[in-house]
């Protein structure tokens, strides 16, 4: 459990996230919602799931534009059936949520494989990161080149499936840290710093997300 202290902290920096990026953020959200159907059976995964949605997100949220324009349409197609055959592996990780996940062998298998079937020329870790938690928002988390490697300090992997394993423990005991019991008392804390009328948008984010806003925002601030 956080201190005081740090949990004031963490309450702070997600609420900096949310003033700065709410907006953003309703596009993340949607991406989310347009996605269930795929979540519940990912062999209906289809091309334009990748066109209508998985391909903006990246270029709009994600701005990642430039790495993903260079990507070949047969590449997407190999993306698209190299997960359908990840079904067993995403309804198995689909059944947890970061808070409560057991990192034993299965699972650690499970996600390690999934990472790999995102990987095509040109899909970089960042944006491997961002199509998996995509397809399972509860438990798979988002981390960047500033998240892996540069700081905060305690925080440095190596971008491979491995190091995503050692990444989501990590972002695994910072939620436990924050959210010991549950998400409605956090919530509540963040919305007293937001303007009247954010809590939907809150309440629909994920503790995976929520705990990335806060680690990308004490990555990201200056100093």
């Amino acid at each position: 459990m956080s201190t005081e202290n740090e949990y004031i902290e963490f309450i702070q920096k997600v609420a900096q996230y949310e003033k700065n990026w709410w907006l953003a953020d309703l596009v993340y959200l949607q991406a989310v919602k347009c996605l269930d159907d795929v979540r519940k059976d990912l062999t209906t995964l289809n091309k334009d799931h990748v066109d209508e949605i998985i391909m903006p997100f990246l270029v709009t949220w994600g701005q990642m534009a430039r790495s993903i324009s260079q990507v070949e349409e047969k590449d997407w197609n190999g993306l698209v059936e190299k997960l359908r055959k990840q079904k067993s592996n995403l309804d198995h990780l689909n059944k947890w949520k970061l808070l409560d996940i057991t990192f034993d062998n299965e699972t650690k298998e499970a996600i390690k494989s999934l990472y790999g079937a995102v990987q095509v020329k040109y899909v970089g870790p960042t944006s491997v990161s961002k199509i998996l938690h995509l397809l399972a928002p509860e438990v798979l988390p988002i981390w960047d080149d500033q998240l892996r490697g540069k700081r905060p300090k305690g925080y440095e992997v190596k971008a491979t499936p491995e190091g995503y394993v050692k990444y989501m423990e990590k972002m695994q005991e910072i939620a436990v840290k924050f959210f010991p019991h549950g998400a409605d008392q956090v919530i509540q804390d963040i919305s007293k710093h937001l303007t009247q009328g954010r809590e939907e948008i809150l309440e629909a984010k994920t503790v995976a997300k929520l705990i990335d806003e806060f680690v990308w925002t004490k990555c990201h601030e200056k100093g």
